[in-house]
């Protein structure tokens, strides 16, 4: 019949993935030499060994649909179904990115491993870790719409409905707000190169409070830009301990 059902503390290797769910449903090609999908059910992870950085380390939710590619080895499509998450390899060395949502969908390139698309919905939550000089930042939106390409990972990431961007670590604990957040990524994930918020936009740090339409924060030069006009925000507002400043753009520094 073409298939193979597993039941009952199901743990599978192969290759490089590590398989754990209660049920597993595998279908096969018609010669049954080759697995075309792969169904869990129940608490269902996959683990990943020797993860380049920006791909899969590890996935897991309560379902997980799974299919594979041509030779029935490399992982093309996933699907995730309640509590889904999925770990992204760090540098040598270094932690992973994480993403949960209550749903996930993710394509991967042609190795199995890095995703070059992934959307996520309700809950959602991208973490970088602290590093060395490095806040730790954390994400939260309705939806996450990211995209990428092999060799590379996901480069772009767009967070949709109530955004909440958090720094936070030694001397900072910034926080923003807005309805809409552009990310642009570096290569393997492995840091945020720019944020682009978009509509009711407000920036908190300390005694600084920011409020406009729309703003682009340069991460790595530490650098805000403040522009755009909207009801409620007419033009960009900025004030502190000491002054208040309106304008038709703001630009200011604030560290990193």
């Amino acid at each position: 019949d073409k298939y193979m059902r597993f039941v009952t503390n199901v743990k599978i290797k192969r290759g490089g993935q590590n398989i754990e769910s209660e049920t597993v449903l595998a279908t096969l090609s018609d010669d049954e030499k080759r697995i075309n999908t792969v169904e869990l059910r129940d608490g269902a992870r996959i683990t990943m060994t020797n993860a380049a950085p920006g791909a899969m380390q590890a996935m897991a939710g309560h379902d997980m649909n799974l299919k594979y590619r041509a030779d029935g080895d490399a992982l093309e499509h996933a699907t995730i179904a309640g509590d889904g998450m999925i770990q992204l390899a760090g540098e040598t060395g270094k932690a992973g990115r994480q993403i949960v949502a209550k749903t996930l969908d993710i394509e991967l390139a042609p190795d199995g491993t890095t995703p070059t698309a992934l959307v996520g919905h309700e809950a959602v939550q991208l973490t970088f870790p602290a590093e060395a000089g490095t806040p730790a930042r954390t994400i939260r939106s309705s939806t996450l719409e990211a995209k990428g390409e092999p060799g590379r990972g996901l480069t772009r990431a767009l967070f949709t409905g109530s955004v909440q961007y958090h720094e936070k670590g030694t001397g900072v604990d910034r926080v923003a707000t807005s309805a809409t957040l552009d990310l642009g990524l570096k290569p393997g994930m492995s840091s945020i190169e720019d944020a682009k918020f978009s509509h009711m936009v407000h920036f908190e740090e300390g005694a600084m409070a920011a409020v406009a339409a729309a703003a682009r924060y340069d991460l790595d030069k530490g650098t805000l830009a403040l522009s755009g006009s909207e009801p409620g925000a007419t033009v960009p507002h900025v004030v502190n301990q000491q002054i208040v400043v309106d304008a038709t753009k703001v630009d200011g520094k604030i560290g990193r």
